[in-house]
C-alpha cells in the first residue's frame, strides 16, 4: 500500500510540503483537493489532518476547515527548546561516526544553500536551511530522536517562512563551521555550535513575531 494511501503517511507527506514551504503559514488545506492530488478519499484526509493538528502544524477550525498553523512566539520557544535537546544529543552522535562520505555529502549541502541565497530564492533557502538539520540526523545512529526532529523542523520551518527575513547569510556560515567540527570528530565543538545556533535563530524569529497579530 503506498504510504499516501495511509492516514500517517500521508500525514508525513503533507509535512513535506509544510518544510519545503509548498504549503505556507496561513494555507488553507482542502479535503477535496488534497484528496485529488493524492488520490485517496476525504476520509482519510480528514483522518491525516487531525494527526497533523494534534502535533501542531494543521489548525482545525470548526465550520471553516484546516489551515496550515501560523506559530505564536511561545511556540517557536517551545519548540526550538525541544530542538536543542534533540539535536545536541545528535551532533554528539553523528561525530563520532561521520565519515568523509558524509562530510561530501554535507558540503555539498551547504554550497547549495548559498547558491540559493546567491540568487535571491528564498523559499529554496528556508527549505535547505531546514533540511540541513535532518540531513544531519538522518547520518545519525538514533533514528528515534531522528524521527522527533522532523515533526519539529517542520514547525520551526513554518516561523521561518513567517518571520525569519533575514540572517539567512549567518546561518549557513555556522552551517559550514558545523560541518568542519563533524568532519574533525569534535562532539563537544559541534554541540556547542549546535545550540548556539538553534538559539540564535530562535531570537531572530521570536523578535521579529513579537508585536505581530497572535506573535
Amino acid at each position: 500500500m503506498p504510504a499516501a494511501a495511509r492516514p500517517d503517511g500521508l500525514a508525513g507527506t503533507i509535512t513535506d510540503l509544510i518544510t519545503s514551504g509548498a504549503l505556507r503559514p496561513g494555507d488553507k488545506l482542502s479535503e477535496a483537493a488534497l484528496g485529488a492530488r493524492f488520490g485517496v478519499g476525504r476520509t482519510l484526509v480528514r483522518e491525516a489532518l487531525k494527526q497533523l493538528a494534534v502535533g501542531g502544524l494543521v489548525v482545525l477550525q470548526r465550520n471553516r476547515g484546516a489551515f496550515v498553523a501560523q506559530p505564536t512566539r511561545q511556540e517557536i520557544e517551545q519548540a526550538y527548546a525541544a530542538r536543542r535537546l534533540i539535536e545536541g544529543a545528535l551532533v554528539d552522535d553523528v561525530a563520532c561516526h561521520c565519515t568523509a562520505h558524509d562530510v561530501r555529502r554535507l558540503r555539498r549541502h551547504v554550497d547549495a544553500q548559498s547558491a540559493a541565497l546567491a540568487a535571491g530564492r528564498r523559499g529554496d533557502v528556508v527549505r535547505l536551511l531546514t533540511e540541513f538539520h535532518l540531513v544531519i540526523a538522518g547520518l545519525a545512529e538514533n533514528q528515534v530522536l531522528a524521527g522527533l526532529l522532523a515533526d519539529l523542523a517542520a514547525r520551526t520551518s513554518l516561523a521561518m517562512m513567517l518571520y525569519d527575513d533575514g540572517g539567512h547569510g549567518c546561518a549557513i556560515e555556522e552551517h559550514a563551521r558545523m560541518v568542519d567540527l563533524l568532519a574533525a570528530g569534535d562532539a563537544v565543538g559541534a554541540r556547542r555550535l549546535m545550540l548556539r545556533h538553534l538559539s540564535t535563530n530562535q531570537g531572530r524569529m521570536q523578535d521579529a513575531a513579537q508585536g505581530r497579530p497572535g506573535g
